[in-house]
């Protein structure tokens, strides 16, 4: 497979045999939680990949059901970063 017809037609995985059909996708009424907290800013420069940078050390963790996607539970740990 080459690389352009992996991206004309992946949109999930496994490629081959993707878990759940293309979009587009619609969620009305999704329930979610998201918790900030301030971390050590030394542990969040360990790892943040250069050359992305912070402003303040906030970290999320972003609770996400996706009930349409056979029940499958989400948890995203989000830390801050943009390109300097």
């Amino acid at each position: 497979m080459k690389i352009d017809e992996v991206r004309r037609c992946a949109f999930a995985i496994p490629l081959t045999s993707p878990a759940f059909p293309p979009g587009p996708y619609r969620f009305v009424d999704r329930e979610y939680m998201i918790i900030t907290y301030r971390t050590d800013p030394a542990a969040l420069e360990a790892v943040v990949p250069e050359p992305l940078t912070f402003d303040e050390p906030l970290v999320k963790y972003e609770f996400i059901p996706h009930a349409g996607f056979h029940a499958l539970r989400r948890l995203h740990r989000v830390g801050p970063g943009h390109r300097g």
